[in-house]
């Protein structure tokens, strides 16, 4: 996970037209109602379907938050870009083999309020929304990708693992959530980071100086925003201390 920017990333006005289309006034009372119950209560987890279904419309006979995410493709196209169209989570890349969907940071079942709200709203891959579902932990919370520096709370190795960094409660709930360490997305970071640690090693063991190999090894350092940079970065790092740790300086 990388840190994204919203920058000056905000919904349309015709985005809340639409809304105010689709759901009743009472809707935000009622959402206010269910979000004073403690996240503990069973009634609560039921979530808000259950809670108030008169404020929902009905969608295939039940009553349901209509889809405007999913049916009014500029939010997709917009939520899309600030990750550079790759998981706000695991940083896999949208394309033949999943499609990149608008996800729910807050699960709009147990946070009505923010079902309609962009800063609610990340790009993920479809593995990671299934995974996490309407999942939200009854302490604390996620790590979000657009606060702090989320890149410095997970430890990736060279077999593609990744773990949380030490005491890091949310990190750790945030890998088992949203299946950050699913068998398929650990091989496709030890691939991505095999490929480019074999040019780093070749960079090493070349007959140049530090200053040289340390420049060299700069450009294999990837762009924040491509796949699996943070795994990338931290194994070319990791590298170059343990191989080159006679002499000062890393890139």
């Amino acid at each position: 996970m990388i840190r994204l920017e919203r920058g000056d990333l905000k919904s349309p006005a015709q985005w809340d037209e639409k809304v105010r289309e689709k759901l009743p006034e009472a809707f935000e009372k009622r959402a206010r109602e269910f979000e004073e119950l403690p996240l503990s209560t069973e009634e609560r987890r039921d979530g808000f379907r259950e809670f108030a279904p008169e404020v929902l419309p009905k969608i295939k006979g039940k009553s349901d938050f209509p889809p405007l995410w999913r049916q009014e493709r500029y939010v997709k196209e917009a939520i899309g870009e600030m990750s550079a169209e790759h998981c706000a989570y695991c940083q896999s890349p949208s394309g033949a083999d999943q499609f990149g969907q608008v996800e729910h940071f807050k699960p709009k079942s147990l946070f009505p309020s923010l079902a309609y709200d962009w800063d609610n709203y990340f790009y993920s891959c479809e593995l990671c929304n299934h995974h996490k579902l309407d999942k939200w932990p009854a302490e604390g919370g996620y790590v979000r990708p657009d606060e702090g520096r989320p890149e410095s709370r997970f430890v990736f190795l060279e077999s593609g693992k990744v773990i949380s960094a030490m005491g890091d409660d949310e990190a750790a709930v945030t890998i088992d959530d949203f299946g950050l360490d699913r068998k398929g997305l650990r091989r496709k970071r030890r691939l991505a980071v095999e490929k480019t640690l074999r040019l780093a090693r070749a960079i090493i063991e070349a007959r140049l100086d530090l200053n040289q190999r340390r420049e060299l090894m700069k450009t294999l350092l990837p762009s924040p925003l491509s796949s699996y940079s943070v795994a990338i970065d931290q194994s070319v790092r990791q590298l170059w201390q343990r191989l080159a740790s006679k002499s000062p300086g890393e890139p």
